[in-house]
């Protein structure tokens, strides 16, 4: 038999850790000691949600890797264990959640879809690293802030969250934009947007399929591939798509190895690489820009210096330089060059170039 060795609350029996973990004055503990055993981490998934029930947490935070958030008739079959009638109902516990995030943690839609209904305080929603999502569908009246990112096979993403603010989503994989399908129903107060990899190109270079809440974004933050920058149209799209933007904020992402070219000509296929002319376009809205890791490549600059153009009313860009490709130490050069933008300022615009 393989020796194995054991620390801390680890040589203690299941019972004795459930009655500890029920001991402790708040979640936030709990949290704490499960770091120092393993048998709470990964073996007594259950037993969190059972605890947190109990406990009527508000904010429920899980990240135990490789492991699968039970299904609806299992989930019930805990929540009816701890439930106290007849003042609770099948929430149980989690009736009482205002923040809910799952990393590393599969979670099916069914089960999304039933929290959603049952726990009418839910205001923060995050979903990470979720390998085996396939459809999202998202429908809360009290739902404030949405994050989805990192998970791999999502094909349909629907929300209708009629108080949603803020909405994340990103995607690093080599998974093409095209495949996830976006529907949203109902986000009037939506205003903030973070996306990043595909879908960030997918708002820049086909805002067609983000129209139905782009025109009321504010505060977008997009990370932009360097094929993306490339092109000046995406900014005219950007022109066009999001008329109420006052704060506009981009990571600049530089990729190691060149971005494979199936990508490329996909997501640039109706669109040539043309020299654009914004001359004419005036944006009335956008008072800050902020341009994060930018290494003032020639493709970096001809977007920031376009950018300016349709800029007429800002007041000012702030500029955080980045090493670029490979990471190669060059932020005192880009800052040097990143001064080659004050002639593109609009008039009375401030240029702050940060001390890295």
């Amino acid at each position: 038999m393989q020796n194995v060795e054991l620390h801390g609350l680890d040589i203690l029996p299941d019972e004795i850790l459930i009655v500890i973990l029920s001991c402790l004055t708040s979640f936030k503990e709990a949290v704490r000691t499960s770091v120092l055993s393993r048998s709470i981490s990964y073996n007594r998934l259950y037993d969190w949600i059972q605890f947190a029930m109990q406990k009527e947490v508000r904010v429920f935070e899980l990240n135990v890797p490789y492991h699968k958030f039970p299904n609806l008739d299992k989930f019930l079959s805990i929540s009816r264990a701890v439930m106290k009638p007849p003042e609770d109902h099948f929430g149980g516990g989690l009736s009482h959640l205002t923040s809910l995030t799952l990393v590393k943690v599969n979670i099916d839609n069914e089960m999304i879809e039933y929290l959603l209904s049952n726990c009418p305080h839910l205001e923060h929603l995050c979903i990470m690293f979720d390998t085996d999502m396939v459809e999202l569908n998202v429908v809360s009246p009290s739902l404030k802030s949405l994050i989805v990112c990192f998970c791999a096979n999502l094909r349909t993403l629907t929300i209708s969250a009629e108080n949603l603010v803020s909405f994340e989503y990103g995607d690093v994989s080599d998974r093409l934009v095209l495949e996830l399908k976006y529907e949203f129903q109902n986000v009037p107060l939506l205003s903030e947007l973070k996306l990043k990899g595909g879908p960030c190109g997918s708002l820049l270079l086909a805002p067609s399929w983000h129209s139905c809440y782009s025109r009321q974004l504010e505060r977008p933050l997009l990370d932009v591939p360097c094929d993306v920058r490339n092109n000046d149209l995406c900014l005219f799209h950007v022109y066009l798509a999001c008329p109420l933007l006052s704060r506009f904020v981009v990571q600049f992402l530089y990729d190691v190895y060149p971005p494979k070219q199936e990508m490329a000509t996909r997501l640039l296929d109706d669109y040539k690489r043309v020299e654009a002319d914004f001359s004419d376009y005036h944006h009335q809205c956008l008072e800050l820009v902020k341009l994060i890791d930018f290494a003032c490549y020639p493709s970096d600059f001809k977007f920031a210096s376009a950018l300016l153009q349709i800029a007429k009313s800002l007041d000012t860009i702030i500029i955080s330089p980045g090493n670029g490709y490979h990471g190669h130490d060059r932020i005192s050069t880009v800052r040097e060059q990143a001064k080659k933008l004050e002639p593109y300022l609009p008039h009375g615009a401030k240029l702050v170039i940060l001390q890295l």
